[in-house]
């Protein structure tokens, strides 16, 4: 099996012995799994044909909920049930580290629900924090763990939140550390070394898409003396190639009130109600001098005028 991983799986290098502890020498992990096809080809035969799709693989995880690490790790086909693989997961980091290694609790979903893993766990005394399925009910049948469970969650937001239950998706940000590839052609956007306002950097940029189209407003430096920043703009209608965009030789957003005065700076943008927020960085003096920053606010509709609302937060270092 190990030889049909892909390569990005089959080098990550897991330590599972190391910095996996919390403070109070206790942890939480999060258990998730997820699917990776093994290969894209005869894939719109398959399509055209109606022709049951090729196997793929699974990838079971738990991952330390407080540090994003991920402390082991199993690999299976995809006829393998999630539940199945649970006790393998935790055993794997027991053995680890000389077993001084405490669990304090394990967070997953209904497709971990089973008698045999609450009973593990039991074993364990490990915590479970796994959601029980739809509709369940105590039973005879049912381990007293279970039973416990299937009770407490029948008032599930208050069972939520004493398990930390919402936690949970810090096993899928793991995931997006195996399956994510970078862009082939980066970077997507580089100083331009003929206009003089970006002449140095571009970076630190804010993206929305709307209209049908990406926005990108990024932070551009000229010169690194004051390193006086200033807002440009680019747009995209595939979120990979970015054209940039300037009213005549300007940025589309400079310092022009009193506030702004020593650089603006970091934009970030969000829509309500149809209207565009942007919040942008404003220091109180040049980077050389360690300046304290606020938080201002403006508006826009088509991204090349905006209405300036002020300082909207008090100044922090």
């Amino acid at each position: 099996m190990a030889r049909y991983v892909c390569r990005r799986l089959s080098t990550l290098d897991i330590d599972s012995s190391s910095r996996i502890e919390d403070d109070d020498g206790d942890i939480v992990i999060a258990i998730d799994s997820t699917g990776i096809k093994v290969t894209n080809r005869g894939q719109w035969l398959r399509d055209k044909w109606n022709i049951r799709k090729k196997g793929y693989l699974k990838i079971h995880i738990a991952a330390n909920i407080k540090t994003k690490e991920i402390l082991s790790l199993e690999v299976t086909d995809e006829k393998v049930h999630d539940a199945k693989v649970m006790d393998k997961l935790v055993e794997n980091i027991l053995k680890s580290n000389n077993n001084n290694i405490n669990i304090k609790s394990v967070l997953a979903d209904g497709s971990y629900d089973s008698n045999k893993n609450f009973k593990y766990l039991c074993e364990k005394k490990i915590l479970p924090g796994i959601k029980i399925r739809k509709n369940s009910i105590t039973s005879t049948k049912n381990t007293t763990t279970r039973n416990k469970e299937v009770r407490l969650q029948q008032y599930f937001d208050r069972w939520k939140k004493k398990r930390k239950y919402g936690h949970r998706w810090m096993a899928e940000t793991a995931f997006s550390s195996i399956k994510r590839t970078r862009f082939g052609r980066n970077p997507i956007l580089v100083p331009n070394e003929h206009k003089w306002w970006e002449s140095k950097a571009v970076f630190n940029c804010a993206v929305m898409y709307y209209n049908n189209k990406f926005h990108m407003l990024y932070r551009a430096v000229g010169e690194y003396e004051k390193y006086i920043s200033r807002i440009g703009y680019a747009s995209s209608n595939d979120g990979y190639y970015f054209s940039k965009r300037s009213l005549g030789e300007e940025p589309i957003l400079a310092p022009r009130e009193d506030y702004e005065k020593y650089r603006i700076e970091d934009p970030r943008l969000v829509e309500i109600d149809k209207q565009i927020y942007l919040s942008y960085v404003i220091p109180s003096t040049y980077a050389y001098q360690n300046p304290k920053v606020s938080t201002a606010l403006a508006t826009t509709s088509d991204f090349e005028n905006f209405t300036r609302l002020g300082i909207i937060t008090t100044r922090v270092r």
